[in-house]
This record gives C-alpha cells, structure tokens and sequence, in this order.
C-alpha cells in the first residue's frame, strides 16, 4: 500500500467514523437540578418567599392563576438530532405558599405522577368577516394624505 492510499483509507475510515457519531444518541437534562438537601432544608411555615429563592434560586414556573405556587422543573430527554426527543425523567419540585408568604406546602413529582391530556380541537368562533387581500388594498385607497411620517398634513 502506498502512502496516498493509506491515507486516504484512513480519511474514509474518519468521515465514516464522524458521520455515524452525529447520529448517535444525545441525552440532555434541562431545566433546574434538584438538590436533595435544599429541598429538603425548606421548612413549611418558617420559610419565605424569599428565603426560598434565596436558597433554590428563580423558580422554572409559577401558577398561572393566583401566583402562589412555585414549580422547579428539570427534564431529561434523549434522541438523535433528526429525532423528536423523548422524554426519559421528569421531576418536579412544587412549593405552595400561603396569603403572607410563607411556605404552606412542598410537593414532589416525578414521570410516574405525569397524565397525557388530549386538548379540545375546537376553535373559538370571532365575530367579523373575513377581509381578503384585494379588500385590504382597496381599502386603503385613500386613506394616506401623502405628508411625511411624522409630521401632521397641512392645512
């Protein structure tokens, strides 16, 4: 074998090689990380609001109606790059406060606590017509005096 032609072999061999690890599996954790002990430091009726971001940072949620629960989320997925992920774990760390902000409760949740929901496929109806392209243009017409953005028309 020639010295060009090992090299080229061994070329080959390195796209091949490079090639089949871009299509390898990819497992990534997002999302905040539970520390064990800081979890479990939090003591219902004693901490705060802010003893609590103080001690577990900004929360990955809040509840979207009365802001009085904090959701900690981390999740863990693993596909190839031309793949939809799937999801491998999921926890949850949820913390619930009372009206003078003080923690009322703390909550653990993991995948064998998760439920697939099936949304409603409705569409809300909207009042109004439909306005086409050609109606939008010739709706205009007429609409526009011609002075510079900015500046009022003349008199």
């Amino acid at each position: 074998m020639t010295h060009r032609s090992v090299l080229s072999f061994a070329g080959f061999g390195l796209s091949i090689a490079l090639g089949l690890s871009a299509c390898a599996p990819e497992r990534i954790t997002v999302g905040y990380i539970p520390n064990d002990k800081a979890v479990a430091a939090i003591t219902p009726g004693k901490d705060t609001r802010q003893s609590v971001l103080n001690s577990l940072g900004t929360p990955s949620a809040t509840a979207t109606f009365d802001r009085d629960s904090w959701y900690y989320i981390s999740r863990t997925t693993e596909g190839a790059p031309y793949q939809v992920p799937k999801m491998l774990d999921q926890q949850v760390v949820a913390i619930d406060f009372d009206a003078r902000g003080a923690v009322s409760e703390v909550r653990r949740f993991s995948m064998a606590d998760a439920q697939n929901i099936q949304p409603v496929g409705r569409e809300t109806p909207t009042r109004g017509t439909e306005v086409s392209v050609i109606r939008q243009f010739f709706g205009n017409i007429g609409r526009f005096n011609g002075a510079p953005v900015g500046q009022a028309p003349g008199p």
